[in-house]
Order: C-alpha cells, then sequence, then structure tokens
C-alpha cells in the first residue's frame, strides 16, 4: 500500500509541477519576448553584472538546510524552527553584504547605477527567507499542488508588471521589480497556505545534525555557482555590456526553459528516492528513462531552433538581437549533454552522499574555469563553444558518479542512454535534409516551420518506438496513468 501511495503522491506532483513549469515558461517566454522588444542588451546586462554576485550570495541563505529537511526520515517542529532562525540571521547578513558591496561593484563594473540595483536587490534576501521552511515542507510531503499554484501566480504578475514598467520607459527597473515582486508574492502565498509558524525555539544538536548534512551540498552549490557564472563575471569584467546582454539572453533562452524542465523531475524525484533508498536499480530504471524523456521531448524543437536561428531570432526578437545567433547554435549542443546531469544532484542526495555532489561540482568548477578563461581571449562565442565541451565531459562524470552512488554498472547506464544517441543523430539528419527540400518548394516562413515541425515529431515518434521500446511503453504507461487520475 505504501508503495502504491509513494507511486501516486510521485506522479501527482509530477504533473502538478509539469502544470507549473508549462504556465510559467510559457508566461516567461512571452513576457521574454515582449521585454526584449522594449529593452536593450545593455539593460539586461546591467541586471546581469548584479545578479552573478547576488546569486552567489543566495547560495549561503539555504546553506543545504532546507534539502536536508526534505531527505530526513523523520521529523519535528524543532528541525523547522531551528532551520528557519538560522537560515533568518543569515539572511539578514547576506542582505547586509550585498548593501554594502554596491560600491564595490559599480566600481568593478565601471557603471554607477549597479550599485542602486545592488541595493534595492538586497531586500529579496530577507523576504525570501520567510517562504523557504514552508515550501520545503510541502516538498517533502509531496504537496506540489500549491507550490506550483503559488510559482505560476507569482511569475506570471510579477512578468506583466515589469512589461508594463518596460513599456512606460523604466528600462532596467522594470527588471528589478520583476525579481522583488516574484520573490515578495511567492512568500507570502507559501506563508499563508503552510502549516509552519515561527517560534523562539532553538536546539543545538538538530542543528549540528543538519550541518552535516548541509555544509558538503552547500560546499556543492558554491561550486557549481561558480562553474555556472564564471563567464558572465569575466564577460562582464573584459568585454562590454551588450556582450553580456547577449550572452546572457543567449543562454537564459535555452538554458532555464531546460532547467525548468528539469524542476518538473528533480523537485519531485528528490523526496521520491529518498522514500526509496534501498532499491537501487529502480532508481537508475527511472533516471534512464525520464533522461531519454526529456531529451525526445526536446529533439524537435532544438532542431527546428538550429535549422531556422536566424529567422526564429529575428522574428521574436528584432533585427538588433542578431548577435545571439551563432551564440544559440552552439547552446543548443550544450543542453543536450546538460540533460544528462539533470538527476545527478537528487541521486546522489537522496543516497546521503552529498560528498559526492561535492565531487563533482569541484571538478565542474575547475574545468568550466579552463574553458572560460582560455576562450575569452577570443570572443563570447569562443567561451561558448569551449563551455559545450566542458559540459560533455562533466556529464560523463555524472553519469559515473550515480552509478558509484547507486552501485551500477557505468557500462551499463551508458549503454541504456545509446539509443537516445542513435534517435537524436536520424532525427537530426532526417531535419536537415528535410529542410534543403522544403526550402526549394515553400517560401512562408510560418509554413516552413510548421511542416518541418510536424515532420521532426513524427520521425522521433517512430524511430523511439522502432529503437527505444522500454521509454516508448513507459511514456504510455504514464500517460494511462494520467487520464485515470484525470476520470478520478
Amino acid at each position: 500500500m505504501a508503495i502504491v501511495s509513494l507511486k501516486r503522491k510521485t506522479f501527482l506532483g509530477l504533473k502538478w509541477t509539469a502544470l507549473q513549469q508549462v504556465i510559467t515558461q510559457g508566461a516567461t517566454f512571452i513576457i521574454g519576448v515582449l521585454l526584449m522588444r522594449f529593452l536593450s542588451p545593455k539593460e539586461f546586462g546591467l541586471l546581469a553584472m548584479v545578479t552573478v554576485f547576488s546569486s552567489f550570495l543566495n547560495i549561503f541563505q539555504d546553506f543545504g538546510l532546507t534539502s536536508s529537511l526534505i531527505q530526513k526520515k523523520n521529523i519535528k517542529d524543532g528541525d523547522q524552527q531551528v532551520i528557519f532562525w538560522v537560515m533568518l540571521v543569515i539572511s539578514i547578513i547576506l542582505a547586509g553584504v550585498l548593501f554594502l558591496s554596491s560600491g564595490f561593484l559599480a566600481d568593478f563594473y565601471e557603471e554607477p547605477e549597479v550599485s542602486k540595483i545592488a541595493k534595492v536587490l538586497s531586500a529579496t534576501f530577507i523576504i525570501g527567507v520567510f517562504g523557504s521552511v514552508n515550501s520545503a515542507v510541502l516538498r517533502r510531503n509531496m504537496r506540489f499542488k500549491e507550490i506550483s499554484l503559488f510559482r505560476s501566480l507569482s511569475v506570471s504578475i510579477s512578468g506583466i508588471i515589469a512589461v508594463y514598467l518596460a513599456y512606460k520607459g523604466f528600462g532596467v527597473w522594470s527588471l528589478v521589480s520583476q525579481n522583488i515582486i516574484n520573490i515578495s508574492l511567492f512568500s507570502v502565498l507559501i506563508s499563508f497556505k503552510g502549516d509552519f509558524k515561527p517560534k523562539l525555539m532553538f536546539k543545538k544538536d538538530t542543528l549540528k545534525e543538519h550541518l552535516s548534512f548541509g555544509i558538503p551540498l552547500f560546499g556543492s552549490r558554491s561550486l557549481n555557482y561558480f562553474s555556472k557564472n564564471t563567464d558572465k563575471l569575466l564577460i562582464g569584467k573584459f568585454l562590454t555590456k551588450s556582450d553580456l546582454g547577449i550572452y546572457t539572453r543567449a543562454f537564459n533562452l535555452l538554458y532555464l526553459p531546460v532547467h525548468k524542465v528539469g524542476l518538473v523531475f528533480t523537485g519531485v524525484l528528490f523526496s521520491a528516492f529518498s522514500k526509496m533508498k534501498s532499491d537501487s536499480s529502480k532508481i537508475s530504471g527511472i533516471y534512464l528513462n525520464i533522461t531519454k524523456l526529456i531529451i525526445y521531448g526536446l529533439a524537435p524543437f532544438l532542431i527546428l531552433l538550429q535549422v531556422y536561428t536566424r529567422d526564429i531570432v529575428v522574428k521574436l526578437f528584432g533585427i538588433e538581437w542578431v548577435g545571439i545567433v551563432l551564440l544559440v547554435k552552439v547552446f543548443i549542443w550544450l543542453i543536450f549533454f546538460h540533460v544528462l546531469t539533470l538527476l545527478r544532484s537528487n541521486i546522489c542526495l537522496s543516497q546521503g552522499h552529498s560528498r559526492l555532489e561535492f565531487h563533482y561540482s569541484f571538478f565542474g568548477a575547475v574545468l568550466d574555469l579552463i574553458a572560460v578563461g582560455t576562450g575569452i581571449a577570443f570572443g563570447i562565442e569562443w567561451v561558448a563553444i569551449n563551455l559545450v565541451v566542458s559540459m560533455f565531459i562533466k556529464s560523463v562524470y555524472s553519469i559515473h558518479l550515480m552509478s558509484k552512488s547507486l552501485m551500477v554498472s557505468f557500462s551499463k547506464m551508458l549503454k541504456g542512454l545509446l539509443p537516445a544517441v542513435i534517435v537524436l543523430f536520424l532525427s537530426y539528419s532526417v531535419g536537415y535534409l528535410a529542410s534543403i527540400g522544403i526550402e526549394s518548394f515553400i517560401s512562408l516562413f510560418y509554413f516552413k516551420v510548421g511542416i518541418l515541425l510536424t515532420l521532426l515529431i513524427m520521425t522521433l515518434l517512430i524511430t523511439v518506438k522502432l529503437l527505444d521500446k522500454k521509454v516508448y511503453y513507459f511514456a504510455l504507461q504514464n500517460i494511462r496513468l494520467l487520464y485515470s487520475n484525470k476520470q478520478k
């Protein structure tokens, strides 16, 4: 009965999280297009100069404590109270650090407005902490419906306000307002729904227990942050604001949607994996099925984007954003390798192996530093190319660590991913050759896109059914489960 209950909770969690991502990514995409119409690359670059630093400080706010709360077998009110008060103290300190560092950031980038942006965004640390424990408890109890609803509302409302402000000429401050409103609204909504209420309660032993799990995870996230933001930091320092704006928009256009797709699974499966620690074979099977499903789901759209990159960019964002075309083409390959690593953290942490996660982060940070350092002298395009190579190496190491954590053969996991490589190669070949034929007979752009996308989806469905039957029937089984839940 417990297994059935866990399976049902996991499925419902995936369903609600997926719905949230569809809504938020749809809203984010539309809002992003509108903001890029009203704002310039320079204004996106100004915000990026601050968020590179503020995002790093944000890692200290959590310190791995909420993840410790989620994965702990049994929790008491004392666990929640300790984590809240520690995070509140840390948040106040971090807000002060960002506020006081605002002048240094402005001098570093030689942009006076960066100081004002940093001071305003410092408030988000204190605002955000009030929803953190309730959000973690809801995730632990697999109550993803509430989280999904509040995330969708927060993203949509803050985005609409940002577009209005951008239209009215508020420039970069429309982006700053979007950040503040998003965090504030989610914190308020989640606090009203959650059961956690702060009390004056603190136990040193409880804190030590959570820190033993959280400190390696904190180290891992710090290195991950360094790994993911070295490029933006160095581009902002040694190249121009427009270069940074173009680079971050190209990266975010591809990475953020895929990252959000990953969150559909990572947020839910961390809770589920933590409850099935002993069944490593089942976890490895879920990893292979989910990873390949994500690849197959993304493939038609990414291949389409690879073929018609320039046309899509110009028609959606305007000719002034044509500089992102080559970067988008390069980052498409980074995304495919990144998908292979999406569930690594969940698997290692759910098995209590936070040190393995730290090893991956250290390895990745060194690799990315080398990639960015050797590429920055030749321009942002070479930074992107080097990062693709780095991500490929990291994806192989990630699979190795997952096999070690689960005590499953590394070669077996690689073999399980082989059908995805073949399907991708065949789909890309069909897409490229078909685009040549379509160009010869059809001139209307949107008609060409529709035909090619339809052909790519059909090709992928046929090749998956022929070459990867396990994933094909896994998807059908879960579609039936979705339908049966709707009927109930």
